[in-house]
Order: structure tokens, then C-alpha cells, then sequence
């Protein structure tokens, strides 16, 4: 599993230095990283991102990295804060530990000091991840599992031209795939794979039948990137042709 890091860090070099280290410790399937090159920046990718742990410069242009601090920790009681400062101030370093934050490390980096706070930034995600997988697998068990299948059922439907994996879908949930599969199959009557296709089929019947759209354009649109894949798919599962469904023939 993944996690959102976010950097918040105006200058290129300390951006640079920490994707350099996280690369060196072997971290980088670990953290999907997100940049902003100022604290304006960066507020609005948390407004837009879910973010699993934030790395902020003390001082950047727009936002301070506390006032960056204090916003996030609004939104996320428990997100893991490390600042980093060339500024070996204790009034910053007192600020800091006032919003909770987790460490604070003076520039340059130290690259042992950076691998000992990513460890331990580690250890409390993958902790805080397994505490929300086993609340969700309890909440799952008291509903029959109705509520995540939900939840998953409305990701399908929002995001069906997308590439979408059985295990991106169970991260989200916090399920491993085996449980996910079973009470999906449970609640719908189809597995997760049909149903995103059958979703797909639906809209594109949809868009043949209200818009002008090229097939191949509608088949890009709902998530196939093959368009003689996309029509024998959708012949398939509907016993027709695009062109005979837009055509209305029998």
C-alpha cells in the first residue's frame, strides 16, 4: 500500500534532496508524492487530495508551513506533520510541536535523521491503516458488508472510464480481496469485474442514443481504449452493434 505525501517546499534543490532519499531508502513505491512549490499551492491540494502525511518547509511564499500545519491538522486530527528548516529557532520548533508535529529537522537534510523519521512516519501509517481496516471489517460484519459495497458501487459510477483495479478498490475500503469479492457478489448478484462492465455498457448505450459522438470516441469515454474491443464487448452484452443500438434496429 501507498501512501499521499505531500511536500510542501519552495525551493527545487530540498525537493530534490528528498525525492534523491526516498529513492536511496528504497521508499518510493511507499509514498505517492504530491509537490507544491508554496503554501497556497499546497492548501489546495489538500482541499482536493486526500493526504496520508505532510512534509513542509517552515517558510514559504503566500502560507507559512505552520499555518499550512495548522489547516491540515483541522481536517486530520491524526496526520503525520514533519517540518523541515534551515532555521534553528526553538520559538519554530515550539510552534511545531503545538500542532502536533512529528518531527522537525533542520536543512540540510540528514540522511540518518530523515531514514529514522521515516521509519517511525511508517510504522504510525501502516498502525493508523490497520486500525481503520479492522473499524471498517467490524462495521462490514454488522451490516453484511452493505455499506462499503455501497461505497464501492458509487466510486464504479463515478469514475467508469477510468482503469479500475480490484485492489485500488479494496484499499479503499480498507478490505483485502477476497472479503470485498464475496460480499460484493453477495449484495449485487455479479462480481466487481461485470458490473464495472455492465456500468460501461450502460453509459455507452446511453451516449449512442443521446449525442452525436463517434463509436470510438465512446468507447474512449467509457473506459476502452481498443475500439474494435469495445465494439465486441458491447455486441456481447447486448446481442447488437453500436451502430444497430443508434439506429434502433432489430
Amino acid at each position: 500500500m501507498s501512501y499521499n505525501m505531500l511536500i510542501a517546499e519552495d525551493e527545487k534543490n530540498e525537493y530534490d534532496l528528498v525525492i534523491f532519499l526516498l529513492q536511496k531508502l528504497n521508499l518510493s513505491d511507499a509514498f505517492n508524492v504530491l509537490h507544491a512549490s508554496n503554501g497556497r499551492q499546497a492548501l489546495e491540494i489538500l482541499k482536493d487530495t486526500p493526504i496520508d502525511v505532510l512534509l513542509t518547509d517552515i517558510e514559504m511564499p503566500f502560507v507559512s508551513g505552520l499555518d499550512l500545519a495548522k489547516k491540515a491538522r483541522e481536517n486530520n486530527k491524526e496526520l503525520p506533520i514533519l517540518f523541515f528548516s534551515c532555521y534553528d529557532n526553538f520559538s519554530y520548533a515550539k510552534t511545531a510541536l503545538s500542532v502536533g508535529a512529528c518531527n522537525y529537522m533542520l536543512k540540510p537534510l540528514d540522511p540518518s535523521e530523515f531514514e529514522t523519521t521515516m521509519d517511525s512516519t511508517l510504522k504510525l501509517l501502516d498502525k493508523t491503516s490497520r486500525k481503520n481496516e479492522l473499524l471498517l471489517e467490524a462495521a462490514c460484519k454488522s451490516d453484511g458488508g452493505k455499506h462499503s459495497v455501497e461505497l464501492v458501487k458509487r466510486y464504479i459510477k463515478a469514475n467508469y472510464h477510468k482503469d479500475i483495479s480490484l485492489n485500488s478498490l479494496a484499499e479503499m475500503v480498507y478490505l483485502n480481496t477476497s472479503y470485498l469479492s464475496t460480499i460484493f457478489k453477495a449484495e449485487t448478484g455479479c462480481g466487481i469485474n461485470k458490473y464495472i462492465k455492465n456500468v460501461r455498457m450502460e453509459k455507452a448505450k446511453e451516449l449512442l442514443l443521446t449525442t452525436n459522438m463517434k463509436i470510438a470516441d465512446i468507447g474512449i469515454s467509457v473506459g476502452f481504449r481498443n475500439t474494435s474491443y469495445f465494439v465486441k464487448s458491447f455486441h456481447d452484452h447486448f446481442g447488437k452493434t453500436p451502430e444497430k443500438i443508434r439506429n434502433r434496429e432489430n
